[in-house]
This record gives C-alpha cells, sequence and structure tokens, in this order.
C-alpha cells in the first residue's frame, strides 16, 4: 500500500535538470537541457513575449474582533489625511500661480 503511493507521488516529480519526470535531480542520469527563452529586455520590449501576470484577486481577510475596529478607523484616518495633503497642495500651488 505504501509502495503504490509512492510510485505515484515519483510519476509527479519532474527533474530540475534533465526536465523528465519520474526521478529527483539528484537522482539524475541525464545531461542539462537547455531551455530556450527570451531575454529580460526582449521580454520588455516585444509585447508577445511578455509573462502574464496573475489575474487573481486577492484573499478576503476574516474579521477579527480585536483588530477589526482599530484597522478600519486606521483606514479611514489614513484616507482623510491624503485628501487634506491634497487640498492643502492645490492651494499652494493656486496662491503661487
Amino acid at each position: 500500500m505504501l509502495g503504490a503511493s509512492l510510485a505515484a507521488n515519483k510519476a509527479k516529480i519532474i527533474c530540475q535538470q534533465c526536465l523528465a519526470p519520474g526521478h529527483w535531480t539528484y537522482e539524475c542520469k541525464n545531461g542539462s537541457t537547455y531551455q530556450v527563452r527570451a531575454s529580460a529586455s526582449r521580454q520588455l520590449k516585444q509585447k508577445r513575449f511578455k509573462q502574464a501576470f496573475l489575474e487573481e484577486e486577492a484573499p478576503e481577510v476574516p474579521f477579527n474582533a480585536f483588530l477589526g475596529l482599530a484597522l478600519g478607523a486606521f483606514f479611514l484616518k489614513d484616507a482623510k489625511e491624503k485628501k487634506e495633503k491634497k487640498a492643502k497642495k492645490k492651494k499652494v500651488f493656486l496662491i503661487q500661480l
């Protein structure tokens, strides 16, 4: 029973050296393979080589009764301060003109 699960797990393993399934890197008897990839500058310059970003949303943070109220107040306070700073900058900019 234990041997069957080990064999099933070993089939999922992929060697990092030769990229073949079924054995670990330290067990590898094959030569290393070269995987052709676009360089970093080529990825930046040409759109077709760009890597796709993860489009998953962040997981929801569960409500914590101990921290919940404090965090909410912190974010509200922070948002108000940002609005006030923007308003101040606009006033200073208009006065300088």
